[in-house]
């Protein structure tokens, strides 16, 4: 199904699907579902979107043609049932789906037939054949080019006939085992393969998503994916995306700072960390623990005062996440909170004036951040030097304290200091004892990370 034509194609975004059949399906959830349906093209004009056209035969009604100018509310969701499902037959035989399309009906009212068309931007693709494939392999495409540790080369020969005139090796290949998992990770000019295997684990399209979450964390990129390919057993699946790649850099670098040749596999030992931990996690959307990783790498795209921000709330959202059984207030201090809760019931203040003090004393039942901060510094978790950081950071963007260009590198300074402590909450989150680079010292030079059990 991949091809080379088919890569080039959706590079270019130059896809183009020519189709027997079309069937547009409306997603009704009562009555009877509106159906369009005929010949057509699948086709592709940016990277944002792909398009369908129908030619339907018959008449149709113009209140049906003229019906959408009014029916979309500004400010307000669109409603399901405005939109359509798509089942479409190539010309070779092959099955291709789409959902959430809301189609715009074209029509003469001279004349015989009408055409509809739509956007959407995930098109899949399934087939069954008589293959009974042992075990399940997955690929996933990233348009680009993306550098990557790797530590094995691939070679290519050139022929003439059957005679071999010369060959070519470049070392872009990363090779590597996660249990019963084998990783192949090409690096190409055009396009980054990340290609996985397993005869015994039962993998899946949430498998590949913990495998991109993996993957975006120690590249640091917030970089979508264009193709996802699974084989498994006698079913051959594609799913293809219409989305684009910037390029654009983030203020967030790796965890680990690597060169193209990877000597010691510190990268894949935190990828491999990163996935272990977040694979029990079945559902199909973002693992909560990558969430913050892509809110920071996004904020890294941002104004320094955005970065900035996001990274000290990302740091408090990480504590509330991760480490929300520590530096629990004791049963003391809870049972003078009571106490006071009932002073002030029973003084003579002010209704809303109670109402205010009560809402000041109930947060007091929950640690701050800065009380979990410096419980993990206590037990070696976290430097005590980088809390200084997100101290004077959160401090200065909560108030939107204009930036003094007179500090600005103290401010740099602190924002890397803040995103070392946020990588090194990650690291124990994840279990990590390893090697990683401490952006908080001018160099970068590259640390150790001691994994400690509070």
């Amino acid at each position: 199904m991949v091809t080379d034509d088919f890569l080039k194609s959706i590079e270019n975004n130059r896809f183009h699907l020519d189709c027997s059949s079309i069937v547009l399906t409306q997603d009704a959830s009562h009555g009877s579902p509106v159906v369009y349906n005929g010949p057509g093209t699948i086709y592709q004009e940016d990277e944002n979107r792909f398009i369908v056209k129908v030619f339907c035969q018959g008449k149709t009604d113009i209140r049906t043609v003229l019906g959408s100018i009014n029916r979309l509310v500004p400010g307000k969701l669109v409603d399901d049932n405005e939109y359509y499902s798509l089942r479409a037959t190539d010309i070779k035989g092959g099955t291709w789906t789409a959902a959430s399309i809301m189609p715009k009906i074209h029509a003469s009212f001279h004349g015989e037939g009408f055409l509809v068309m739509g956007d959407f931007s995930v098109l899949q693709f399934r087939e069954e054949d008589s293959l009974q494939r042992v075990g399940t392999s997955i690929r996933l495409f990233y348009k680009g080019k993306h550098d990557v540790p790797c530590n094995t080369p691939s070679v290519s020969k050139r022929f003439i006939g059957d005679e071999e005139r010369g060959s070519s090796s470049a070392l872009n290949v990363a090779q590597f085992a996660i249990g019963d998992i084998q990783f192949e990770i090409l690096s190409e000019d055009d396009w980054l393969i990340v290609y996985f295997y397993s005869k015994h684990e039962d993998m899946n399209k949430i498998t590949a998503q913990r495998v991109h979450e993996a993957l975006q964390f120690v590249l640091a990129k917030t970089v979508p994916w264009s193709i996802l390919d699974i084989s498994k057993e006698n079913v051959h699946e594609t799913t293809v995306r219409a989305v684009g790649y910037t390029g654009q850099k983030s203020k967030a670098q790796p965890p680990f700072h690597f060169s193209t040749v990877d000597t010691e596999g510190n990268v894949w030992k935190l990828f491999e960390r990163f996935f272990t931990y977040c694979s029990d996690y079945k559902e199909p959307d973002w693992h909560p623990l990558f969430d913050y990783v892509h809110q920071v790498v996004e904020a890294g795209k941002a104004s320094m005062e955005a970065y900035a921000l996001t990274l000290t709330v990302s740091v408090e959202g990480l504590l509330k996440l991760a480490f929300r059984d520590v530096a629990l207030p004791g049963e003391e201090f809870l049972h003078k909170l009571e106490d006071a809760q009932g002073e002030i019931d029973n003084s003579k203040i002010s209704e809303d004036v109670k109402r205010r003090i009560r809402g000041a004393l109930e947060p007091m039942k929950n640690p701050r951040a800065i009380d979990r901060l410096r419980y993990l510094v206590d037990e070696g978790v976290v430097d005590q030097r980088l809390v200084r950081s997100w101290k004077r950071v959160r401090n200065s963007s909560a108030h939107s304290d204009p930036i003094d260009l007179s500090r600005f590198q103290e401010l740099i300074d602190d924002c890397y200091a803040v995103y070392v402590l946020f990588n090194q909450l990650i690291f124990h989150v994840i279990e990590y004892d390893g090697q990683y680079t401490d952006y908080s010292v001018h160099g970068f030079p590259t640390g150790k990370y001691e994994l400690k059990r509070p």
